[in-house]
C-alpha cells in the first residue's frame, strides 16, 4: 500500500510540473481526501497555499500533516514561517525549536527563531540564533546582517560593528554590499564615533548608489570634509556621472561635493544641468528655454512662495501636491535650507536651485524648508531679497509633532533616548537657552510655534500669510489645498495623488508622556490661538 501511494505521489509531482497553481491545489486537496492519514499531501497543499500567501489555510494544512507525523522538520519549520506572517511570534518560535530539535544542522531554523525572538523583544535569544545560524552557515548575509541589527537595538555598538563588518565581507564576495547594508554601519560607526572608517563606508555608498540623495545628511558632508574625503567624494561623482549621464540626483550630488568644497561656481553648472534634466519630461518647453538661455538673462529664478513649516507638520504632502498643480514647477530640491544654515554660499547658488521661468508668465515655484520657521535671522535675510514673496505654515498638534520628530531622528539613527529622556533633556535644553530660537534638533522647542510667528509678523505684513492646520489638511487635503491656490491666485486644480509624503510609523506614546506635553504646550497654543484669532482642534 505504502509503495502504491509513493508511486501515485511521484507520477502527481511529474504531471504538476506543467500544471497552473489551481490545479495544483486541486490535486492536492483531493489527494488529501483519498489518503486523509498520510501526511505528505497535507504538506504538499500547505505548501502551495503558503507559496500563495494563504496564510491561515496553510496553517491548518501543516498541522493536520504534523498531525499524522510530528517527525517532519521542514514542516514544523514551515509552519513557524506562516505564523510569522500572521504575527503569532511566540508560536512560531515553538515551531522553529521543534524543528531544531529535530534536525539542528539546518541553519535556516535557527536564523527564523532569531527573527521570531526579535519580534518578542528577546534580544538576547535572538542574538544566541543567529549566532547559532551563522556557525551552520558562516556564509550567509542575512544572519550576520540581522544580528548586527540586534545588537544595535542594545546599544551594543562595537559588536554590531563588527558583524556588520563581517556581513559586508560575506555579501562581498557575490557583488557590493546592498547599499542599506552600508547605510546601517555607517550609523553604528557614527555611534563609535570612528570618523575615520565612517568616512571611508560613505565613499563606498558613492560607488554602489551614486543616486541616494544625500542632500539633507549633514553628517555625511561634514565627516567626509573632517575626513578631508570631500575630493574623494567628487571624483566618485564624476566617475558616475559617465555611467548615468542622465541622472538628476548624480548631477545635485556633484553640485554637493563641490559646494562643501567652497567650489560654488564649479557647482551652480551641475544645479542648472539638474534642472535641464529634471525639466526635460514633464516641462519639455522650459527645459529648451533653460538650455536656450544658460545664463538665465529675461528670466525669473526666483520663488514665488515658500512654506516654512512646521516640521514633521505635513509639508512635504503639501508640496507633493502643489507640484500637482501644472503651472507650479517644483524646485530642484523641496528643501534649499539657504536662508538658514546655507546662506554663507551666496544668493546666486541659491537661485541655481530654481528653474528659469518667464517673467510674466503663468508659471510659479517656490520651496519647502521647516527649517526656516524657528531660524531668528531667516525673515530678516528673506524680506531683503524677496520681500513680496508668499509664505504657508502647516500648524499640527505639537503634542503629535514633537513624538513624531523624536521618532524621526531615531529612524536617522541620530537618537538613543527612550522617549521620557529624550523629552526631558530637551526640555532642560530650552530652559538653559530661554527660548525656542535655533534649536532644531529640539522635540518641544519646534512646536513653540507663537514665539515664532509673532517675530515673522514684525518683518511682515499679516497678508503675506497663509496658515493652516494639519489635521483639517490631513483629513481632507482637497479642501486646504482650494485655500492654497486662492492664495496664490491659481486656478483650481483636483487632486490626484493623496498618499501621505515622508511620514513615519511608531508606537502611540504613552498617556503620561501625551499629559505632560499637552500640558506644557496649553500656554503657548491658547497665545497663538489669540494672535491669530482661530482655533485649532488640539
Amino acid at each position: 500500500m505504502k509503495a502504491k501511494i509513493k508511486s501515485q505521489l511521484r507520477r502527481g509531482r511529474t504531471w504538476l510540473t506543467t500544471r497552473p497553481r489551481q490545479l495544483k491545489s486541486v490535486y492536492w486537496r483531493v489527494l488529501t481526501r483519498i489518503h486523509p492519514n498520510n501526511p505528505w499531501p497535507h504538506y504538499h497543499l500547505a505548501k502551495l497555499q503558503l507559496q500563495q500567501q494563504q496564510w491561515s489555510e496553510a496553517e491548518a494544512s501543516f498541522r493536520r500533516c504534523l498531525a499524522l507525523d510530528k517527525t517532519i522538520a521542514l514542516a514544523h519549520h514551515e509552519l513557524g514561517d506562516v505564523l510569522q506572517q500572521q504575527g503569532k511570534f511566540e508560536a512560531a518560535a515553538a515551531a522553529y525549536r521543534q524543528a531544531i530539535a529535530l534536525n539542528p544542522e539546518f541553519s535556516w531554523s535557527h536564523h527564523n527563531l532569531g527573527d521570531a525572538l526579535g519580534h518578542q523583544q528577546d534580544y538576547q535569544g535572538a542574538i544566541n540564533a543567529y549566532k547559532e545560524a551563522i556557525k551552520l552557515a558562516p556564509n550567509c548575509f542575512e544572519s550576520h546582517h540581522n544580528l548586527a541589527k540586534t545588537y544595535s537595538t542594545l546599544n551594543q555598538w562595537s559588536a554590531s560593528a563588527k558583524a556588520y563588518q563581517n556581513a559586508i565581507e560575506v555579501s562581498a564576495k557575490s557583488q557590493n554590499p546592498p547599499f542599506q547594508l552600508l547605510y546601517d554601519y555607517a550609523g553604528v560607526l557614527l555611534r563609535l564615533n570612528d570618523t575615520s572608517t565612517l568616512s571611508q563606508v560613505y565613499l563606498k555608498t558613492i560607488e554602489v548608489n551614486p543616486e541616494f540623495s544625500w542632500f539633507y545628511h549633514f553628517i555625511f558632508w561634514r565627516t567626509l570634509k573632517a575626513e578631508q574625503q570631500l575630493p574623494e567624494a567628487e571624483a566618485a561623482y564624476k566617475q558616475a556621472l559617465k555611467k548615468h549621464p542622465n541622472s538628476t540626483e548624480v548631477y545635485i550630488n556633484l553640485g554637493e561635493a563641490f559646494s562643501h568644497q567652497d567650489k560654488i561656481s564649479e557647482a551652480l553648472p551641475y544645479y542648472k544641468q539638474a534642472l535641464q534634466r529634471q525639466l526635460a519630461k514633464p516641462y519639455p518647453e522650459l527645459a529648451k528655454l533653460c538650455e536656450a538661455n544658460p545664463d538665465r538673462t529675461d528670466l525669473k529664478t526666483k520663488p514665488d512662495f515658500i512654506i516654512l513649516g512646521a516640521q514633521k507638520a505635513g509639508t512635504s504632502s503639501l508640496y507633493m501636491y502643489l507640484t500637482q498643480h501644472p503651472n507650479i514647477i517644483p524646485a530642484l530640491r523641496k528643501e534649499v535650507e539657504f536662508w538658514s544654515w546655507k546662506y554663507r554660499r551666496g544668493h546666486d547658488w541659491y537661485f541655481a536651485h530654481f528653474p528659469p521661468l518667464p517673467e510674466a508668465g503663468k508659471f510659479l515655484t517656490g520651496e519647502a524648508c521647516p527649517g526656516y520657521l524657528d531660524f531668528y535671522v531667516t525673515p530678516e535675510r528673506i524680506r531683503e531679497f524677496l520681500p513680496n514673496v508668499k509664505f504657508m505654515v502647516l500648524f499640527r498638534n505639537p503634542v503629535d509633532r514633537a513624538i513624531s520628530h523624536y521618532y524621526h531622528w531615531v529612524r536617522r539613527q541620530q537618537e538613543t533616548l527612550p522617549l521620557p529622556e529624550a523629552i526631558a533633556a530637551a526640555k532642560q535644553e530650552l530652559e538653559n537657552q530661554g527660548n525656542a530660537w535655533d534649536l532644531p534638533s529640539n522635540y518641544l522647542a519646534r512646536g513653540i510655534y507663537v514665539e515664532f510667528i509673532q517675530h515673522w509678523f514684525s518683518l511682515f505684513p499679516r497678508e503675506q500669510f497663509l496658515f493652516l492646520e494639519s489635521e483639517a489638511f490631513y483629513q481632507n487635503p482637497s479642501a486646504s489645498l482650494q485655500e492654497v491656490y486662492q492664495f496664490l491666485n491659481l486656478d483650481a486644480h483636483p487632486l490626484t495623488d493623496h498618499r501621505k509624503y515622508n511620514a513615519g510609523s511608531y508606537r502611540p506614546a504613552e498617556a503620561d508622556i501625551r499629559q505632560e506635553l499637552q500640558a506644557f504646550y496649553k500656554p503657548y497654543n491658547q497665545k497663538l490661538q489669540a494672535l491669530l484669532d482661530c482655533e485649532f482642534s488640539w
